[in-house]
């Protein structure tokens, strides 16, 4: 303990003579429930505290209490092979990335490197590579190649780690036409990703793999027919929900209980109508250009010949928004890979009026009146951005992500630049709701960029058509600890 601690001691009372004196395994289990910021400001009380926070199980716990907030798939980090200050500064990055977004209007990356992907029987080109999925974390990828072919890549969790050059699994062509990855989510162990594809007409495919185990391949679950080429997909971690265009159809699959599915007719104002899909629990909410609908999941039953049933249904609500524009709203979506009750909130941008507005969904009691939605979507604050933040012009933003202030989302501007957007909710130290934008990546004289960003390692995948010819780059915007 300080010198001068032990001076004053005898005057120390409750909680303050706990921390200066309780025993070091009570102090651990307090810091159980702390943030990694927290963690760190006790560091600096005093000596018996410091030795506190330096402890492996506090570190490891704020490490995954950080990665399950940010929607991470937890075997991205090898918690064994890290070390302490490892651990530390993997919690803290997220929070040290939202700083450097927030103090630059462009944030120059720390590291940019070649992705130039290897198989045994040679090199598999850039040129080859259809698409690239950066699973969040920020140490595996996904990519589709012409040749019809998946493969998972183990590209390390940060710059100091070591990328594989050979795929960590691959599944092999078997069909004419080359798979499409629709997307990816966890698994319901957490210790396995479901990847779903479809071969560009009639099928959904859902697969499983366990990335860090021995021998990691890809396991079918199941198969939907559908009309998968013309649909808007998304998924939950009970469903997938697919709606198709031309047939103004709504399908929900329980793709892991093989075999039951729904479908249901959009019935609304026109094929083109229907702009979004959502699902939250046993609900769906779609929306169109005028309002936005929410539906209750009916109960599935079994799939005839791989097509789900259809039934008739009505909505249960029709829900109309602050502005209407004859294109259509510029939905903001939570990321699929974040904890369930952390989905509850969505945004609506409306250029028009130059306003963010949010929802978030609240449960509704059932019990009296069972004709109710069990759920229903409440507007509880705007936003207001500049002039210069057109949304509608956007050539691509995606969901939103969770961060201890509000949200986090990145989209490419009509520029042809990615950029990142950082919505802050209204905090005693940030009275008033606001956007701060940043710029993580311009490239002239590119073209049909594809990209994922991952907030949790600050890292960045994209895919473009360069002067000389196709390229993926690996972006880093945190150095490892080494770096410091």
């Amino acid at each position: 303990m300080d010198a001068d601690m032990d001076g004053k001691s005898s005057f120390l009372t409750g909680v303050g003579k706990l921390l200066a004196e309780g025993p070091f395994e009570l102090l651990t289990h307090i810091q159980l429930f702390l943030n990694p910021v927290d963690i760190l400001a006790l560091r600096f009380t005093c000596k018996h505290l410091s030795g506190a926070t330096r402890s492996r199980i506090v570190w490891v716990n704020a490490l995954r209490n950080v990665s399950i907030a940010q929607g991470v798939f937890l075997p991205s980090f090898p918690v064994e092979q890290m070390s302490n200050d490892d651990l530390e500064h993997a919690a803290l990055s997220p929070r040290r990335l939202l700083a450097r977004f927030q103090k630059a209007a462009r944030v120059t990356p720390f590291l940019t490197r070649l992705f130039t992907p290897h198989l045994q029987g040679g090199d598999l080109g850039p040129n080859l590579i259809l698409a690239v999925d950066l699973v969040p974390g920020g140490r595996f990828l996904v990519t589709s190649n012409r040749k019809g072919e998946l493969h998972l890549w183990d590209i390390g969790y940060n710059t100091g780690g070591h990328m594989k050059s050979l795929p960590v699994a691959t599944l092999a062509a078997s069909e004419a036409r080359p798979p499409r990855v629709d997307h990816i989510r966890p698994g319901s162990n957490s210790d396995s990703l479901y990847v779903f594809t479809n071969d560009w007409h009639s099928r959904i495919f859902c697969y499983e793999i366990y990335p860090t185990s021995e021998n990691p391949c890809f396991s079918r679950l199941g198969t939907l027919w559908c009309d998968a080429y013309d649909s808007q997909i998304t998924s939950s971690k009970d469903y997938l929900v697919c709606y198709q265009n031309a047939r103004r159809t709504l399908i929900v699959w329980k793709y892991a209980a093989k075999g039951l599915g729904v479908s249901w007719v959009v019935s609304h104002h026109g094929p083109d109508d229907l702009c979004e899909v959502f699902i939250f629990d046993k609900n769906v909410i779609t929306f169109h250009t005028t309002d936005f609908c929410l539906w209750t999941i009916p109960d599935l039953t079994p799939l005839i010949n791989g097509h789900a049933p259809s039934f008739e249904l009505e909505p249960k609500l029709r829900l109309a928004y602050l502005s209407v524009d004859e294109q259509g709203p510029k939905v903001a979506l939570p990321s699929r890979w974040l904890p369930e009750l952390a989905q509850n909130q969505f945004g609506v941008y409306y250029d028009e009026i130059l306003t963010l507005a949010l929802y978030q969904i609240k449960s509704v009691d059932t019990s009296q009146e069972s004709d109710l939605p069990n759920i229903l979507p409440i507007h509880s604050g705007s936003v207001p951005y500049r002039q210069s933040l057109v949304y509608r012009d956007t050539d691509d933003a995606w969901p939103l992500h969770i961060t201890e202030d509000g949200f986090l989302q990145t989209w490419i501007t009509r520029e042809g630049d990615i950029a990142v957007g950082i919505i802050l909710i209204p905090r005693p130290n940030i009275p008033t709701q606001s956007i701060v934008t940043s710029s993580i990546w311009e490239e002239s004289n590119r073209s049909h960029v594809h990209y994922d960003f991952c907030p949790m390692a600050g890292r960045l995948i994209v895919r473009s058509f360069g002067l000389n010819g196709p390229e993926i780059q690996i972006v880093d915007f945190m150095p490892p600890r080494s770096s410091l």
